[in-house]
């Protein structure tokens, strides 16, 4: 495996990571009643969250089935 594809999985694997700590965000905020208005409301976090993971298994895919 060359350098150009490890830094595609790479990248793949920090979206899936990053969305699912976005979606793991937003559920902790469902549970917990804050006073501070959030940066990004319940409904943003899970929709970017799922678009993170989504793009980064693509990603993952095209470079796996590009080989």
């Amino acid at each position: 495996m060359d350098f150009d594809i490890r830094i595609f999985y790479g990248l793949a694997g920090l979206m899936v990571i990053a969305g699912g700590a976005l979606m793991v965000a937003a559920e902790r905020a469902t549970h917990r009643a804050s006073l501070d208005t959030p940066l990004l409301s319940r409904r943003a976090r899970v929709v970017i969250g799922g678009t993170c993971i989504y793009f980064g298994l693509m990603i993952a895919a095209l470079v796996y089935f590009h080989r």
